[in-house]
């Protein structure tokens, strides 16, 4: 399974993968630093997974979804933020967005999607 983690803090982009790769073996993580990056990667690549921080510089997350949604180089596309509201979730659902996790992004909600069937394994 390929996921994209899309965000501009290393760190998180690092606890992201450490997460995954704690979860399971079979996973491929491909990071970019903002929605741009993650915009050219997927002109030539397809992804399972996308998790996406909401606000980045060069392109947002809300940005990226609305450009890819047409040719769907991907199965779930996720919202992580430390922005949460209602009117965000709400935006980012009507978007086309599966699922929006709040950070501190933790180990328990990923496992969390993978139990409720966002993410197959």
């Amino acid at each position: 399974m390929k996921f994209l983690v899309v965000e501009d803090s290393q760190m998180q982009r690092q606890i992201v993968r450490n997460y995954f790769r704690d979860i399971s073996d079979s996973v491929e993580i491909i990071e970019t630093s903002n929605g741009l990056e993650a915009y050219e990667y997927l002109q030539d690549n397809k992804v399972d997974v996308i998790f996406c921080n909401w606000s980045m510089p060069l392109m947002s997350g809300m940005e990226l979804l609305r450009l890819i949604n047409e040719e769907k180089p991907y199965k779930r596309f996720g919202f992580f933020s430390a922005h949460q509201n209602v009117d965000i979730t709400d935006d980012a659902k009507n978007a086309g967005a599966d699922f929006f996790i709040e950070k501190p992004l933790l180990k328990h909600n990923l496992v969390s999607l993978i139990e409720n069937g966002f993410i197959n394994l």
